[in-house]
């Protein structure tokens, strides 16, 4: 997903939880825009910045933190 994530940053959300002394990613979603409005191989492959469509690749979340809408929030 590294080149995915410098082609569709904005699409590559993580959620974190903050001490006094760090910040701890908990959970994230990883995304790109195709053009296809059918998931294949070929449609989350590559990232077109002008398709109509967000293509999720993964919602990842803490086994600690499942349950307290962190998924919901970030997608």
């Amino acid at each position: 997903h590294q080149v995915q994530a410098a082609n569709a940053g904005d699409l590559f959300l993580g959620a974190y939880t903050r001490t006094s002394s760090e910040r701890r990613l908990v959970g994230y979603v990883c995304s790109t825009r195709t053009a296809s409005s059918t998931l294949t191989h070929d449609s989350m492959a590559t990232h077109d910045p002008s398709g109509p469509y967000v293509a999720i690749h993964s919602v990842c979340v803490d086994e600690a933190h499942r349950g307290k809408g962190v998924a919901a929030n970030l997608l």
